[in-house]
């Protein structure tokens, strides 16, 4: 199944994306990107075991490696890459051409060699890359072979459940794929301080699928994380996406995961993974395969992940199908086959434990109690980066499930778990890296001031490294007082420098081969409108580059026709070196703007001075009412009904033990009325979440009027949506 678009409507979508071009310019400098995007961008590279799916395997095992070729290779070697370890692999059959089916249910298949590979009975428990050397080079896969003598976790597994992460997007005044490295410090905290054994990712992974600037952003973090992740699609990551060719062969599946569905055995636990598409709901072929994948593995505890939720809303739920079909997400229920058959295959299959998903951009948990008595638990998780209800927040959900089913919400600061608030709250807490081009040199910004989930006095940050130059060559500046200890290790293709760091007030460590004294560049690209008029809003848009440690901030500096001087922030656009500062002319004549860019080390590159006249204010015309008129009194205006709030039920205080549950077991049928503003529909395109954020004005002059920053803003979001309202219907 694919999106279409009408032939009527190609010239408007074109128009559109043109227009929208005009606003987003060329990447230049990325944050947070490492560089590791190259092992999956040539035309042969691995697809199996991958970073999203990584092969569990003991010592003395087999892996079974697949390599997508267009003709066949010469394997001359293979081996595990750890932290500071490599293990060297026995080559076994090497297959000459041969088909390997990626999507049964689409009939998606690729020409591949398999590479048997075998390890040695004494190879170490680790997370590792898998390199195989060929005649046309070395081809890797990052942290996609695990190699653990138990077979994986026993009774307990914690899990890390991200969603709605939006690379590609904005809110709030900050790209998103800069805000989204705060996950990869926290992921790795929590992986050294509370026992994190895995991650997950429940789609809309980015923002726009055919983005696939956003995609090696978010491969990039990912690939920096110290523990395995595992990934499915949202209705984003197919969002302008012309179909499951594309999908898989150009953007989600070339990055994120070679396989829309899947599952994956790890210790006692089988997590399986469903793509519920732009519509809401996965296919018939997709719970065929999860049939057969619960059936095979009936002594293992299951946990599903998806992207759209079950249940729309949070509560304590049992019945039949037909009784709960109102309590259902509407995608679900406009879809209720489905649905139906979903519901019975978990009341069938007693061995799932826990179904987790995202997609409303809040917390939404719901306790199923079973017609035996016993319970499901379908775990809601809130937005990682983006837009969310008032009463929502960005954060990731940290999850205990246990082998006799208990599954437990893990909140380190011990606050009270609600099943609408469980998530832990990342608003506060500002990690941002910057990464330079040639990985020389890679900026931490912390700031956690606010943050109240735990005691920031240990976070983990990392440090990818060229490994062109000696370990000994780079150098710590910054707020190096803060680094508590750090450790140092060989990947094979960098150097890794992982440093524990008190982040209990602000600061900023580099770790870099030279110290950087170059300015940054920065252009007045233009100012919108060209003829501005006092009392409108004046747009600036900036252009700021810079090749050493990255961008800070950029500050545009304004000079009034009175000689008043205000400075205003600029806010950067997604995926972009481009920035815009608004600010109102409070009065007619000329004004002198100046930009300013601040890099990371300080250094401040400046704009030349642009000049624009603003014209005076348009004198209203007035008429003189006939005598006999008796002035009208204007109705007063009012406002609608506010929208009900969602009650919530607070649940049990949840620790790690398994007796204490998310929340108690259900006495009777909760059947709620449906929300009244229902997140999106099951025919919805997904948003336009190019939103351009609000912008703020410093000191001297106050604050920019919010209606200033969102008339011009929405600018942007009206034509972006058009691409969107290009694809009004689509086909199966």
């Amino acid at each position: 199944m694919r999106f279409s678009i009408r032939q009527s409507r190609h010239r408007t979508a074109y128009i559109a994306v043109f227009i929208s071009l005009l606003f987003v310019s060329v990447i230049g400098q990325v944050p947070s990107s490492a560089g590791l995007e190259k092992y999956v961008t040539r035309s042969e590279y691995i697809i199996a075991p991958f970073h999203s799916l990584p092969a569990v395997v003991a010592p003395g095992g087999t892996i079974d490696a697949i390599i997508r070729v267009k003709e066949p290779l010469e394997v001359s070697r293979a081996y595990l890459q750890g932290l500071n370890v490599t293990v060297e692999l026995e080559l076994g059959n090497v297959s000459g051409l041969m088909n390997y089916t990626v999507d049964e249910g689409e009939k998606l298949v690729y020409e591949v060699q398999r590479v048997s590979l075998v390890l040695p009975e004494t190879a170490p428990d680790g997370l590792y890359t898998l390199v195989i050397e060929t005649n046309v080079g070395k081809l890797v896969s990052p942290r996609s072979v695990l190699i653990d003598s138990s077979g994986g976790p026993k009774g307990h597994i914690r899990i890390a459940h991200l969603s709605d992460i939006h690379v590609g997007a904005s809110d709030e005044g900050i790209p998103n794929d800069l805000k989204n490295t705060r996950y990869i410090a926290l992921l790795n905290t929590f992986y050294f301080n509370f026992g994190l054994d895995l991650a997950v990712a429940t789609g809309d992974n980015i923002d726009i699928g055919t983005s696939r600037a956003s995609d090696i952003i978010l491969y990039n973090h990912v690939n920096q994380l110290l523990l395995p992740m595992l990934i499915v699609p949202g209705n984003h990551d197919w969002a302008q996406v012309s179909g499951i060719n594309a999908l898989m062969k150009s953007f989600y599946g070339r990055f994120l995961n070679t396989h829309r569905y899947w599952y994956w055995v790890y210790g006692d636990f089988l997590i399986i993974g469903l793509d519920t598409k732009w519509n809401g709901v996965p296919n018939e072929y997709q719970l065929d395969f999860l049939e057969r994948a619960l059936s095979a593995y009936e002594d293992k505890t299951a946990i599903i992940i998806m992207h759209h939720p079950l249940f729309y809303r949070s509560g304590l739920y049992s019945g039949s199908p037909e009784e709960l079909r109102d309590s259902l997400y509407r995608s679900w229920e406009q879809k209720f086959d489905i649905a139906k058959r979903f519901l019975e295959i978990v009341e069938e299959y007693k061995n799932i434990a826990a179904v987790l998903a995202g997609h409303v951009h809040r917390d939404a948990d719901v306790v199923y109690k079973r017609s035996d008595g016993s319970l499901v638990y379908f775990m809601t998780t809130t937005t990682a980066n983006h837009g969310h209800p008032d009463e929502a927040y960005w954060g990731f959900k940290v999850i205990d499930v246990y082998t006799n089913g208990t599954v437990s919400v893990f909140l380190p600061s011990g606050r009270p778990y609600f099943r609408d608030s469980g998530s832990i709250n990342t608003e506060n807490f500002m990690a941002f890296q910057y990464v330079d081009k040639e990985f020389k040199a890679v900026t931490w910004v912390i700031n956690t001031t606010g943050f109240e989930e735990f005691t920031p006095e240990n976070i983990t940050l990392v440090f990818y490294l060229n490994k062109t130059l000696p370990l000994s060559s780079y150098k710590f500046y910054g707020d190096v007082g803060k680094i508590l200890s750090t450790k140092y290790y060989d990947t094979g293709e960098f150097h890794l420098v992982i440093a524990f760091v008190n982040a209990t007030t602000p600061g900023k460590i580099t770790l870099a081969s030279y110290r950087d004294t170059v300015e940054p560049a920065v252009k007045i690209s233009s100012i919108q409108p060209a003829k501005p008029r006092m009392g409108k809003a004046v747009t600036v848009f900036v252009r700021a580059s810079d090749g050493e440690w990255g961008i800070d901030r950029v500050v545009v500096r304004v000079t009034t026709p009175s000689m008043e001087e205000f400075s205003v922030k600029a806010i950067q656009l997604p995926l972009s070196n481009q920035y815009i500062a608004v600010f109102t002319a409070a009065e007619p004549g000329e004004y002198s703007i100046v930009a300013e860019a601040i890099d990371q080390a300080g250094n401040i590159g400046s704009s030349e001075q642009v000049k624009v006249s603003v014209a005076g204010e348009r004198k209203a015309e007035t008429t003189t009412p006939p005598a006999t008129t008796t002035p009208e009194t204007m109705p007063e205006e009012t406002t609608g009904t506010p929208e009900p709030v969602e009650e919530t039920t607070p649940g049990e205080t949840v620790t790690r033990q398994p007796q204490e549950t998310v929340a108690r077991e259900p006495e009777t049928v909760t059947t709620p009325e449906r929300e009244p503003t229902e997140a999106r529909t099951a025919t919805d395109e997904p948003e336009t979440t190019t939103e351009a954020p609000e912008a703020t004005e410093t000191v001297e002059r106050g604050e920019t009027p919010v209606w200033a920053v969102a008339s011009i803003l929405l600018i942007t979001v009206i034509v972006l949506g058009l691409a969107f309202m290009a694809r009004l219907k689509r086909a199966s």
